[in-house]
């Protein structure tokens, strides 16, 4: 059986509390990234590349919401955009982009979007477009 594997990454962005922030980050396998203008930024460094969507709570997995988790620390007006992509053996490639405020926010897209954006874009029904798979 077939792995996915990703990599994710995310802008710069400002948050609150440094130190808060760090020590949120610590319980994922993420890298914290700074910028010259003293942003912060993530990549993953998981196993499989994407970003934590369960936290190990005693012996129990936890399902959480990474972003969701993460507005609560952005600075006031500060957004945060998460960006992931993989894929199983070069094929069934997927990717998405989310971007959340510091109220918690949410707006997302998704790469298999693009069918329908392309069928409607070139006036086509969309079952003519094959899909970047197999």
């Amino acid at each position: 059986m077939a792995n996915w594997i990703g990599t994710a990454r995310t802008n710069y962005f400002r948050v609150k509390d440094e130190l808060e922030f760090r020590k949120w980050a610590a319980q994922f396998e993420v890298v914290i990234v700074t910028d010259d203008a003293g942003r912060f930024g993530l990549y993953t460094a998981s196993d499989d590349g994407g970003f934590p969507c369960m936290r190990k709570n005693g012996d129990e997995d936890e399902v959480i919401d990474f972003a969701e988790e993460l507005s609560k620390l952005l600075e006031d007006g500060s957004i945060a955009v998460l960006m992931e992509i993989g894929h199983v053996k070069n094929s069934y490639v997927t990717g998405f982009a989310l971007a959340v405020n510091s109220l918690g926010k949410q707006v997302s897209l998704m790469l298999s979007e693009i069918y329908g954006i392309a069928a409607a874009g070139f006036g086509v029904d969309p079952n003519t477009i094959s899909e970047a798979r197999n």
